[in-house]
């Protein structure tokens, strides 16, 4: 008799996506779907935690009284309510010119008519300058053009016209209209869509919106979004002017930066993990990797090549199941099929940068692209617990490094069958349940699990069982997802697989959706097996230069 499992929920809320596409209403709604119920806004303690009590705090105050002391930025450049984004980026600048470029390590003494900011002895320095694009092809390594408003990368780059995204440490956006704020916060996570492309490791993102009136401060990480209050900037710069006094004073650690892959001066490419203390192990990788997710909220794996060509370097940001994925491959078998892991190491959790942050003060905001103004969203239950998932970013070192499957026209190019499988994440050991809580647990991707499924999961209602029917119903969501995208002459097998699970239309035109799972398994699987085996027999009858290129057999993609 097949094991049940009830529905205590591990659900992978997003699958890793894989091709957003360029347009700007299509990213937004991508990013509606992947952030959706992972996004704070108005985080009580947020600029406690963030800009309080660190080793720069006392030295952006004493920038914020120089500030006032020297009249601002001077008479050309009053910050005020009617400034359009041009005047905004001019004050910018104006800022960074005269109070923080004395800061920084190489500094020019300030001339007599500037600005003195009172310096100690152990002050960091500037690391960090400010930039902005003019044209939507100023950007390498680029998914979708962008033309940002407003970035900080190091101040050891050179300036140029031309900037990578691999070097933005902040990014922020501007705008005059109070009616654009959430355009412009979508503007914002689309943007960090493409920091994290292009710094796949990086572990989170600071960032913020400069509207008007007010200032909205944002840390985007790979378990979603949040952000502080909207702070008024025309009563009092003083948040502002140090919380850009900040950005260009924190440690890559502060910033989220990736320490694990670097790069020498012939652009060579290196994984440096720790190994213990102040030991490190290396590993020469190809530049480019064999992988990497599009998503922000997702495991965001991505996959290295070694230059010798024998491993598979893997980084992933786990669901936050109870067993790591670097546990269940450590479990696996040395059979046929199955990935080896050579070595692995746990790096980094999202639970250290999101320490001591009071999500309960905060609103969840259901990111709806159609929205004119932005809604505070609903305010959480203070009870709750899990406001996030606990991601956790590891290492794996795995062979054989294979083939993949983009490369290849058809299975049969290999002859025998030589598939591995490489991806454990939320599996299930298959053993004794009773030694087993994970086996009470249902795993899947959302939009692929069975309606029954997420009623119960919805309903909280912890009684319902996973059983094969749930099994054939996410196939056939496979099929719709995978297939239909591509194989036109599948429709119909798509269509008749839908009447065996969920009925027949009736009489008025409503379907009766059937859920429950009959005691016989033959009453589902005969008629599927059937229609499966009947598509096959009218493609193979067909000859190939008949199919377009969206009706390619589906023989040939057997094995």
């Amino acid at each position: 008799m097949q094991q049940q499992h009830t529905s205590t929920s591990k659900k992978r809320n997003v699958a890793e996506s894989t091709g957003y596409g360029e347009i700007a209403n299509y990213l937004t709604q991508a990013l509606n779907v992947e952030l959706s119920g992972k996004v704070y806004r108005n985080v009580g303690n947020f600029w406690e935690t963030q800009f309080e009590n660190k080793a720069w705090s006392d030295l952006t105050s004493r920038i914020w009284q120089s500030y006032c002391d020297h009249g601002h930025c001077g008479s050309d450049n009053v910050f005020s309510d009617n400034m359009d984004e041009v005047a905004m980026q001019r004050w910018l600048y104006a800022f960074q010119d005269r109070f923080l470029k004395q800061l920084m390590s190489i500094a020019e003494k300030p001339k007599s008519d500037k600005p003195v900011v009172k310096k100690e002895p152990k002050d960091p320095k500037v690391r960090g300058k400010f930039c902005h694009t003019t044209k939507t092809n100023h950007f390498k390594g680029v998914i979708s053009e962008q033309k940002l408003d407003f970035f900080i990368k190091s101040a050891t780059i050179l300036d140029c016209q031309q900037h990578n995204w691999r070097d933005v440490r902040v990014v922020g956006e501007l705008t005059a209209s109070p009616g654009q704020k959430a355009d412009k916060i979508h503007q914002l996570m689309r943007y960090m869509r493409e920091i994290f492309y292009a710094q796949p490791l990086r572990r989170f993102v600071q960032g913020f919106c400069l509207h008007q009136k007010h200032v909205e401060l944002w840390v985007v990480d790979r378990a979603g979004a949040y952000s502080s209050t909207e702070i008024d900037v025309i009563k009092s710069q003083e948040a502002l002017v140090r919380a850009l006094s900040s950005y260009m004073l924190m440690s890559d650690d502060e910033l989220g930066l990736d320490p694990i892959i670097r790069y020498d001066e012939e652009d060579r490419c290196f994984v440096k993990i720790p190994k213990g203390r102040k030991k490190q192990r290396t590993n020469e990788i190809s530049p480019q990797p064999v992988r990497r997710s599009e998503a922000i909220s997702s495991r965001g794996n991505t996959c290295f090549k070694t230059r010798d060509n024998k491993y598979l370097i893997k980084f992933s940001w786990g669901s936050g199941a109870k067993r790591s994925e670097l546990e269940y491959l450590e479990l696996a078998k040395k059979l046929p099929g199955v990935i080896h892991l050579k070595k692995s190491k746990s790096l980094y959790k999202v639970e250290t940068h999101r320490k001591g942050i009071d999500f309960s003060t905060g609103y969840k905001w259901e990111m709806n692209s159609e929205e004119a103004h932005l809604s505070h969203g609903k305010t959480m239950d203070p009870k709750v617990e899990d406001y996030y998932m606990k991601r956790e970013l590891t290492f794996a070192k795995l062979s054989p490094f294979g083939r993949p499957l983009n490369s290849c026209s058809t299975v049969r190019e290999f002859g025998v069958t030589k598939g591995l499988l490489i991806d454990l994440d939320m599996s299930t050991l298959l053993q004794d349940s009773r030694d087993n809580d994970e086996a009470k647990v249902i795993t899947g991707t959302t939009k692929l699990m069975a309606l029954g499924l997420l009623a119960g999961i919805r309903d909280k209602d912890f009684s319902v069982q996973q059983t094969y029917r749930h099994d054939l119903e996410s196939f056939f969501y496979v099929l719709l997802v995978g297939c239909m995208s591509y194989f036109e002459c599948l429709k119909d097998l798509a269509r008749t697989i839908r009447k065996i699970l969920f009925g027949q239309p009736t009489l008025s035109g409503e379907r009766f959706m059937e859920y429950g799972t009959p005691e016989n398994s033959d009453l589902l699987y005969d008629p599927i097996i059937a229609a499966l085996n009947d598509s096959i027999l009218k493609l193979e009858g067909k000859k190939y230069s008949r199919f377009t290129p969206n009706e390619c057999p589906l023989f040939m993609y057997s094995c």
